[in-house]
């Protein structure tokens, strides 16, 4: 008697993996209901076999209703990815896992392009969703998926500094294929300084072009892309050398000297060097007030906005390779101007400045193909 009061008894259930149709997964992250889905899933199996008229559309519509109700168990499991292959609710073969995360985190540019720019400290609105979906013409339940993608993966990276790239940690953690968390990596980079990139001000500006400055940015203005705060050593350097470079006038000319001969001996044209001259000053002081921008986050908030007003228009009628050769050459002749420092120093601002240089070099080519800033 005590012996059968000691025994446990278990339910066991054996199956086989579901076999997910990506179709309707697709009309289910599309906010679609189950009818709507069955709808285009019955229309598009007569179209492939008109003989499947023949078969019986409730037994199509009560599967795609068990897909449906599939989808909603493993909702949870798509917010934390890294738990959704050792679930037990659901038995899914590994490969479909993949599939299922990247396809629930996929996003569309024109929603990223109205989010990018909010403020991620505060609580998104209410009627969030509602009004971006209005101007995008998509489904509240899409942009309230893609937004709460976004702040879930802008919470988990923080203001940590990271033992690996920011991307491969949102690789690692939400399982994301390389490609898509490198996006999610420059989405974060945008939100965690919180640009302005409104469309007031920025109307013709594509998403993609906002994504690829800041990936360029992640890339060479923080502490080897591992965090998305900006390097202190190239924010403390970059402020002592626009002090250090207008200390006296003679400084900036030098430096105009020594760029306009380097130009001069890789064969520029005269007639760009000659425009590259005339307007190095200029050019000068709007690259290093945007680099004084670092330190204060306020300000760095206006990066694009600085970019546009104070040095897009300096650099009008350059071409993009006389672009690239410009700024060559003030990283290369940096070396060779003397800024009256310690050999130790040199070496600090020099490695910083060319970082520097490198980032906004790039960001400016961008912009120069796009024509639109």
């Amino acid at each position: 008697m005590d012996e059968h009061k000691n025994k446990k008894i278990f339910d066991v259930t054996i199956c086989d993996p579901v076999s997910i149709d990506l179709s309707i997964f697709s009309s289910w992250l599309q906010g679609l209901t189950d009818q709507e889905a069955n709808t285009i899933r019955y229309q598009a199996w007569i179209k492939a076999d008109p003989g499947n008229q023949k078969f019986d559309p409730d037994l199509l519509y009560q599967d795609t209703v068990d897909q449906y109700l599939c989808f909603a168990l493993l909702k949870p499991y798509f917010q934390q990815p890294h738990l959704l292959e050792s679930q037990l609710l659901v038995q899914l073969p590994s490969s479909t896992s993949k599939q299922l995360i990247e396809m629930f985190y996929h996003f569309d540019e024109d929603i990223a392009r109205e989010i990018i720019g909010r403020n991620w400290q505060n609580k998104p609105k209410k009627d969030l969703d509602e009004k971006v979906g209005e101007k995008v013409k998509k489904k509240s339940k899409i942009v309230k998926r893609q937004y709460e993608n976004v702040r879930r993966i802008n919470r988990a990276m923080g203001h940590a500094h990271h033992q690996l790239a920011v991307y491969k940690v949102i690789q690692s953690k939400f399982c994301l294929s390389k490609e898509l968390a490198q996006r999610y990596a420059s989405i974060s980079f945008l939100c965690h300084h919180s640009f302005d990139t409104s469309q007031k001000k920025f109307p013709t500006n594509s998403y993609r072009e906002f994504e690829s400055i800041s990936s360029i940015l992640l890339e060479y203005w923080t502490s080897e892309g591992k965090c998305l705060a900006l390097d202190s050593n190239l924010i403390n350097d970059t402020r002592d050398l626009k002090a250090l470079l207008y200390s006296s006038k003679d400084k900036i000319e030098r430096y105009k000297g020594l760029v306009v001969d380097h130009l001069i001996r890789i064969g520029q044209d005269k007639s760009s060097v000659s425009r590259i001259e005339e307007r190095f000053g200029s050019f000068m002081k709007a690259v290093l007030f945007i680099g004084g921008t670092l330190s204060q986050s306020k300000e760095f908030r206006d990066f694009f906005v600085e970019m546009s007003e104070k040095l897009m228009g300096i650099i009008k009628n350059v071409s993009i390779t006389e672009i690239r050769e410009f700024f060559q050459a003030l990283i290369t002749e940096f070396d060779h101007l003397n800024l009256e420092v310690s050999r130790k120093t040199m070496q600090r601002y020099s490695t910083s400045w060319k970082r520097y240089l490198r980032g906004i070099g790039e960001c400016v080519v961008i912009l120069l193909q796009s024509g639109r800033l």
